[in-house]
Formats: C-alpha cells, sequence, structure tokens
C-alpha cells in the first residue's frame, strides 16, 4: 500500500468485525508532503512517486469501495485522531444497544 492511503483497521472484539478507515489527501498534498519530509526518503525519486501516484489511481478506488469512512486528511492530525475515536465509539455503543 502506498504511503499516500493508509487504512486504519479497528478490531471490534465482541463481534469480530472489521471497520476499515480511509485516509487520503489531495494529490498535490501528497507530493508535497513527500518532498518535504524527513527521516525517510521513500516518494522523493521520480520512479517512486509514480508508483505513489499509481497507486493513488489504482488501489485508492479498491480501499474506498471497502472502507466505511473516509477522512481526508489535510486537516490537523490532531482532528484526524478525533474523528476516527469519535466513530469507533459510536459503533461500539451502536453494538451494546445503546444508540
Amino acid at each position: 500500500m502506498s504511503p499516500s492511503t493508509w487504512t486504519t483497521r479497528v478490531l471490534d472484539s465482541p463481534t469480530r468485525a472489521l471497520m476499515v478507515r480511509l485516509l487520503s489527501a489531495p494529490l498535490e498534498t501528497l507530493r508535497d508532503r513527500l518532498a518535504s519530509r524527513a527521516g525517510n526518503n521513500y516518494g522523493k525519486s521520480p520512479d517512486q512517486l509514480a508508483a505513489v501516484l499509481r497507486y493513488v489511481e489504482t488501489v485508492e478506488p479498491l480501499l474506498r469501495r471497502r472502507g466505511d469512512l473516509e477522512i481526508v486528511t489535510t486537516i490537523e492530525v490532531e482532528c484526524v485522531a478525533d474523528v476516527i475515536l469519535e466513530r469507533v465509539a459510536e459503533v461500539r455503543e451502536f453494538r451494546n444497544g445503546s444508540i
């Protein structure tokens, strides 16, 4: 899977159901993030960048169809985490009959 599109999987132990969260970003944001990040050179070479863009075109639509929530990560990382945690809590409440 490309560094541009990550899924977060949360295992709900009572039902063993898997919830898939797609974290995505616009192509320009991905290019900027890959070019400017430190400590990891993946995506900086033209061939690697081309591979990332292919993954976005080929893999991301598959993940989007499988996922039950997409979060575009142009928001602050804390907000991304909050959205994921809120959704997990809602699903747990629903499955426990609280909602």
